[in-house]
């Protein structure tokens, strides 16, 4: 009825506008093109909604006194939050009909927390898709966070302290250096229903193990229903930290291959189940089986709006969580602010002729230094960067800038790559080629998408990107700098046998992730930029937001105050 309802107030507003009128029931159902009896239906619901004003007078033929009381631009806006309310994001901005920027602050206006009845549901803006949320895919840092709203894996990480705790396993124990065991948790369920089982754990580790941290997982064995046994080919000291990433969350058997078809509605156990998926909406549901704590919010429900990064001149780095930066019209004092672990940084390719000589590299990397970019950069973001030495902010790998000027190198031409929807990377490629222009090097930009950009698959010179790690930090960066294959092709220039001993000393708790990192600055094939501060805010309502390292919080642990 409400969307009919909204349609009839449409009508009479267009024909009185707010002007009182002098009408009769006769009259007003001709314009409606409705019964006597429809009418006074519809004027009883408008006039209960608040929308109208209605004196009937008795006797027919009489007339009765009419008022519209709800102005056209505040109809429409009423229409539209009815819309977004049923996950119409679309018909809703169709329906408030004004400008990029208006709708924008109309889309956060209506993000926040909402109570409906006894459910407590939080809405957050976000500024693109989020089409694939599976384990074992290339996962940006969003994504990363949701599939661990969504999966569980065998261990799981604190954020808190970035310790390793029980997940699906709720004890394990190296019988060996090479052998471990996992004793699973009983009367787990998927989304579906369905019961979790040993088979479900060892197929889905047999498909992690196609990756390269993976890969000396040898042997996955059921020992029974609730014991799993895992053989190396070579030692791990980190295997529990290994197993709770998202590359090793646990599906259902029957789901482990099915990439195309499970990517927008993935199946898991975590604390929430995806409800529905598409460009405009991801709707999480609180899943009330969940073996762990049933999570404190009911619902989760983020709003895609490609406009809102740039209305905000921001980022996925600002665009996330709860509420961003400048998006004050949700946030009372409830906000929090972070230097992030990680940060952007280039990539000089070993495949790049152009770019095998150090000289060269170094040549570029002096006039590509963070200082430099930043110069040139708006307020708008630069208020959010800092310069960085290395990936981590407590760490200082950079070498200090020399004042002597290297001699320019015999380059013409460089192919710069990064990856798609994210606004900061166009602007940094404006820099870049801004900087080498006047040396006659010209630069072309090459948008793939993020597993293309991954995975390494495009013929470019150099590579634009950014990457948060998890707690705790040092081991993440060590995982990704080993783990992707983008990173394995270059960090160290190409040379095979110099990435299989660092993988192998840090497995073998060797190699520090800090002395990973300078041995990687120092032959020069990675040059970080800038570490941005992360800003959450959130209604003052909020309870239990806790922001996190990819710049995300928790959702179960979340809850509003009345």
């Amino acid at each position: 009825m409400s969307g009919r309802l909204e349609h009839y107030y449409q009508r009479l507003l267009e024909l009185h506008g707010l002007a009182p009128v002098s009408t009769t029931l006769q009259q007003l159902a001709e314009q409606l093109c409705c019964s006597r009896r429809h009418v006074r239906s519809l004027l009883g619901a408008m006039v209960q909604a608040g929308w109208l004003e209605w004196q009937a007078e008795p006797g027919r033929g009489k007339h009765s006194h009419l008022r519209c009381r709800v102005a056209q631009d505040a109809f429409r806006r009423h229409q539209a939050r009815h819309l977004l309310a049923e996950g119409k994001l679309q018909q809703a901005v169709a329906t408030v009909g004004a400008s990029p920027e208006e709708i924008s602050r109309f889309i956060l206006s209506e993000c926040g927390r909402v109570t409906e009845g006894e459910r407590q549901l939080l809405r957050v803006p976000y500024y693109r898709p989020l089409p694939s949320l599976l384990p074992g895919q290339p996962l940006r840092r969003s994504e990363a966070h949701l599939v661990r709203q969504v999966f569980n894996g065998l261990t799981r990480v604190n954020e808190e302290n970035g310790e390793v705790e029980p997940d699906l396993a709720h004890h394990w124990l190296a019988v060996s250096p090479l052998c471990w065991h996992f004793f699973l948790r009983p009367a787990v369920r998927f989304h579906d229903g369905r019961r979790l089982q040993a088979a479900d754990v060892v197929a889905s580790l047999q498909m992690a193990s196609t990756l390269p941290l993976f890969q000396h997982l040898f042997q996955i064995n059921a020992l029974s229903s609730r014991q799993i046994e895992i053989c190396l080919t070579s030692e791990d000291v980190h295997l529990p930290w290994l197993l709770a990433q998202t590359d090793a969350m646990i599906q259902p058997a029957s789901c482990v291959h099915q990439k195309d078809l499970a990517g927008r509605h993935p199946l898991g156990s975590g604390p929430y189940q995806v409800a529905e998926n598409s460009n405009e909406r991801l709707r999480l549901l609180a899943f009330d089986d969940y073996f762990g704590l049933r999570a404190l919010l009911d619902e989760v429900d983020i709003w895609m709006w490609p406009a809102l990064a740039q209305q905000l001149e921001l980022g996925e780095r600002q665009v996330c969580g709860l509420e961003v930066s400048t998006m004050s019209d949700l946030a009372g004092d409830n906000q929090e602010m972070a230097l992030e672990q990680g940060g952007y940084f280039l990539l000089y390719d070993p495949r790049s002729p152009q770019l095998r000589a150090e000289p060269s590299r170094r040549w570029l990397q002096q006039q590509l230094a963070p200082w430099q970019l930043m110069a040139a950069v708006p307020a708008g973001y630069r208020r959010y960067w800092a310069p960085a030495y290395s990936l981590l902010p407590h760490w200082l790998h950079a070498a200090p800038e020399s004042d002597a000027l290297l001699p320019v190198p015999e380059i013409r031409h460089l192919t710069l790559a990064y990856y798609e929807q994210q606004p900061e990377y166009v602007l940094l490629a404006e820099q870049v080629a801004t900087r080498l222009r006047p040396f006659g090097i010209r630069v072309d930009c090459l948008e793939l998408d993020y597993a293309t950009w991954w995975r390494g698959e495009a013929d470019a010179d150099l590579w634009l990107g950014s990457v948060n790690f998890q707690a705790p930090a040092e081991t993440g960066l060590a995982a990704w700098l080993l783990g992707t294959p983008l990173l394995r092709a270059v960090i160290c220039g190409g040379d095979e046998a110099c990435l299989a001993r660092w993988q192998q000393q840090w497995q073998q708790g060797v190699l520090a992730p800090v002395e990973l990192m300078k041995a990687v600055m120092v032959l020069g094939w990675l040059q970080p930029l800038f570490h941005h501060w992360l800003r959450l805010q959130g209604p003052a309502q909020a309870r239990g937001v806790r922001l996190n390292n990819l710049g995300w919080f928790d959702f179960k642990s979340v809850w509003l105050k009345p």
